[in-house]
């Protein structure tokens, strides 16, 4: 296969990629799931890891190696060909990186296409909370059921024996909040450097208040403070004894936090985000805490304490594998009872779980490889408004779920820091 025909499966890719969180999954066989993307990847990897150059990709790269190999060895102990795909897929993304950075450097695409997808995505959103029977009129009501959660399409499938949409078991709100809130700092670092038009910061700004009052995602509350904490922060620089104020920075923050405070103040009743906020806050107040954290504090005290009691887990892991987890874990079980999760939902502790103890130091080294992509970045406003975000995720990924490694939400993160290289190289 020629150079050429390489070049035009990349752009398809590309474009799969780009278009992920427009399209829900797709089920082969019951509790099998998989994006469009996926399968092509699959066929693609055997000449796409060649593309595997830039440090990230290294770095993920032996993340999900050593995972894999872990999932493997717990093959002998507690069957789970489940945990084997998934690591397979965390490998096939990965060609992304570089594919991604080098379209831009010899393209140089139109940015405007990664909101414009956005806005297709928020338009497919609203539809599918309104086919699964979301009440627009109570849209402010807390609710658990996952089809009526704002969470994208991340969380539906298309089964192909039925021709229907399916939702997957399992909230994935907090990948789809995360998704919004980068693309609205995207959007942010572009209006700041006046690449977009004001009107279409707005709509941006818009979907992402409409994505926010769909969803019950704190994580994503959390992020989008942190950039517009950092955005507050670059309109007012002090530098030793001299005080720099940049006019339309620091007007833009302050209008873009009176303006979420007064929704939030005066429309809480519609976002059930602000509602679960309300509610976890209530339950600490009347209980001193709130079932959803204790269930993930004792996830955490239940696997450390795994490795007391099996040592050797601590180099090997449990591998990507839940089945042989839990069946280590009667003592749990007698201890805590129903008070904690079987999944000890944090980036770093999930790496360690998974993969021992050498996959967490991987883990850190891909956190610090992707802050060392951000603080490269020349334009001092370009540069906060994302080290926020990113800092802001990382609170998220350390004490939620490890978003950054779910499918949809992953793909788009090995796009994003490919195109800030890019740019870089550019520049």
């Amino acid at each position: 296969m020629g150079d050429i025909e390489i070049n035009k499966i990349e752009k398809i890719i590309l474009f799969l990629a780009v278009l992920t969180p427009t399209m829900p999954k797709i089920q082969l066989v019951d509790g099998v799931t998989i994006y469009l993307l996926e399968i092509v990847l699959f066929f693609y990897f055997p000449i796409g890891w060649r593309n595997i150059r830039l440090k990230y990709q290294k770095t993920l790269l032996v993340i999900w190696l050593i995972m894999l190999l872990s999932t493997i060895y717990s093959q002998l102990y507690c069957l789970d060909i489940g945990g084997i795909l998934r690591c397979i897929k965390g490998l096939l993304y990965i060609p992304l990186g570089y594919m991604i950075c080098k379209y831009v450097l010899i393209y140089r695409p139109d940015i405007r296409i990664v909101f414009y997808v956005f806005i297709l995505a928020t338009i497919c959103n609203v539809l599918n909370l309104l086919y699964n029977g979301f009440d627009l009129a109570n849209m402010g009501k807390l609710v658990w059921d996952n089809k009526l959660i704002g969470a994208g399409l991340s969380n539906r499938f298309w089964d192909i024996r039925t021709m229907s949409l399916g939702t997957i078991p399992g909230g994935a709100h907090g990948i789809w909040g995360n998704y919004c809130v980068l693309v609205f700092a995207i959007s942010l670092c572009c209006r700041v450097k006046h690449e977009i038009k004001l009107s279409l910061f707005l709509v941006v700004t818009f979907c992402l208040l409409i994505n926010s009052a769909l969803s019950v995602s704190r994580e994503s509350l959390i992020s989008l403070l942190f950039t517009l904490l950092a955005l507050l922060y670059t309109g007012i620089h002090i530098h030793g004894l001299k005080v720099e104020v940049h006019r339309f920075v620091l007007y833009s923050a302050i209008i873009l936090l009176t303006v979420f405070s007064f929704l939030i103040y005066y429309f809480s009743d519609y976002f059930q985000v602000i509602n679960k906020v309300l509610y976890t806050f209530k339950a600490i107040e009347d209980s001193g805490e709130e079932s959803n954290i204790m269930l993930r504090v004792n996830a955490w005290r239940v696997f450390f304490e795994s490795l007391y009691l099996f040592p050797l887990k601590i180099f090997t892991g449990y591998g990507f594998n839940l089945n042989n987890y839990n069946s280590y874990l009667d003592f749990a079980y007698r201890t805590y009872k129903d008070t904690f999760v079987p999944l000890p939902e944090s980036f770093f502790v999930q790496l360690f779980c998974f993969g021992g103890i050498f996959c967490l130091l991987k883990g850190l080294k891909l956190w610090k490889e992707m802050f060392f992509i951000l603080k490269s970045i020349k334009l001092r406003m370009e540069r906060n408004i994302y080290l926020g975000y990113f800092l802001g995720f990382l609170v998220v990924n350390l004490f939620s779920g490890a978003s950054l490694l779910s499918d949809m939400l992953y793909c788009q993160m090995i796009l994003f820091l490919g195109y800030l290289l890019a740019c870089q190289r550019i520049n």
